[in-house]
């Protein structure tokens, strides 16, 4: 079987902004999910065990500088089903409904089995507070 891959663009985050993130699996595959852009390499997680307990793969923030063509690249090994994906876009305002940023909750299905947790084979939740001006 070979690795599938699906690529996800995130193309409302700014220069400076800083992006916080949560990496989740629960599947008893394994794979990689990196937050890269044309320049620089932001995380890179992966799900190494066969295991179908739910797993924590990486919390963490660091700031973006701005590179062409932000993304999230999710890589499944050994899949002989195409990558399915539900995704929710939101903005964030303040209390005065100020724009303070953006989020993206995307959520993975590696495979056919149809089994009641579809779609939480990988989750990622991720966003962008604007800098302070």
């Amino acid at each position: 079987m070979a690795t599938e891959t699906k690529t996800f663009y995130l193309t409302n985050f700014q220069n400076g902004d800083t992006m916080v993130w949560n990496v989740c699996s629960q599947t008893g595959g394994t794979g990689t999910i990196t937050l890269t852009d044309d320049d620089n390499t932001y995380f890179s997680t992966s799900k190494t065990d066969a295991t179908y307990s739910y797993e924590s793969l990486d919390t963490n923030s660091a700031t973006y500088s701005g590179g062409k063509n932000l993304r999230l690249k999710v890589a499944i090994n050994d899949s002989s089903t195409p990558i399915k994906a539900i995704i929710n876009s939101y903005n964030l305002a303040d209390e005065s409904a100020e724009l303070v940023g953006y989020g993206y909750n995307i959520a993975i299905e590696d495979s056919l089995d149809n089994d009641y947790n579809d779609y939480n084979d990988y989750y990622i939740s991720i966003v962008a507070l604007k800098k302070a001006d």
